[in-house]
């Protein structure tokens, strides 16, 4: 079954490096990350992850490298149709084992 076709997924990695926090023009704040999906249930690897708001600056202060994470949201395709990234609606901090 190829998830991409659903809307929402849930994926858990481990955060590949330290997340990137930005502000935009309007004062939204917006971290990425990348995680590399532990179970492997989305048929990629690694997939960048995109926060706003609250959830962002949450995890600007609280993630870093290595960090385990379980991350709800929607599927989304930049511009060029090849760049597959995940909108979250809600991150989890897992503990680390």
């Amino acid at each position: 079954m190829n998830f991409l076709n659903l809307h929402h997924i849930l994926a858990e990695g481990r955060l590949e490096a330290a997340p990137e926090y930005t502000e935009l023009e309007s004062g939204m704040p917006r971290t990425t990350f990348i995680i590399k999906d532990l179970e492997n249930k989305t048929g990629y690897k690694f997939l960048k992850i995109v926060t706003w708001s609250a959830v962002a600056e949450t995890c600007a202060r609280y993630l870093a490298a290595g960090h385990p994470v379980r991350v709800r949201g929607r599927v989304d395709k930049a511009a060029n149709g090849e760049t597959v990234f995940l909108i979250a609606q809600a991150v989890e901090f897992l503990p680390r084992v």
